[in-house]
């Protein structure tokens, strides 16, 4: 029984109601990552409920199928899987699905000269190999503490020296860092 009490400053009045729990089971999927990266390990959870004991089967839809009611999967081919959960107890099944979206982080390299004059502007661009370009975010670290966010920049050092630049390209399913030494 669930009683609800409400009082105010002329009087108080309360209202009962019987709650029925049902000991079917749910099956709701929950996705630690629904973009991981390939090679990623990806923890699945059952947010549904029912009485115990439950079995649980999981179709990641790469052939993979596990028995764990929490399971963890790294998918090995970037592509789109329906990811399937049946929960079954003494008193029913039930079935989720949801889609898990596995992709590469980008390939990339840098083009940047070995060497430049002091106060000459060092140009540099990003060279990314992956199929998906668009939405690629990239950063820059100069080595003297300069930042950029673009594909291509151009950058003046003011003092002599080797600096280590490195640029950071960044997708949905990961990120790729490569690093240069410059001389100036």
């Amino acid at each position: 029984n669930v009683t609800v009490t409400v009082k105010n400053p002329v009087g108080e009045t309360s209202f009962s109601s019987p709650v029925t729990v049902v000991p079917h089971v749910s099956a709701q999927i929950l996705i630690e990552d629904e973009t991981p990266g390939l090679g990623q390990a990806v923890t699945f959870t059952n947010i549904g409920g029912g009485q115990q004991p439950v079995q649980y089967t999981w179709d990641f839809g790469d052939g993979t199928v596990t028995a764990e009611a929490q399971p963890s999967h790294m998918f090995n081919s970037p592509g789109i899987y329906n990811v399937k959960l049946i929960a079954e107890n003494a008193f029913g099944i039930s079935e989720s699905s949801q889609i898990v979206t596995v992709g590469m982080p980008p390939k990339a390299d840098i083009l940047v000269a070995e060497s430049a004059p002091a106060g000459t502007h060092l140009a540099g661009e990003v060279v990314v190999v992956s199929d998906e370009v668009a939405n690629v975010e990239f950063a820059w670290e100069m080595g003297d503490g300069r930042r950029y966010s673009s594909a291509k920049i151009s950058h003046a050092y003011r003092q002599t020296g080797d600096y280590y630049v490195t640029i950071t390209a960044r997708n949905e399913f990961g990120e790729t860092q490569v690093g240069r030494w410059v001389h100036v």
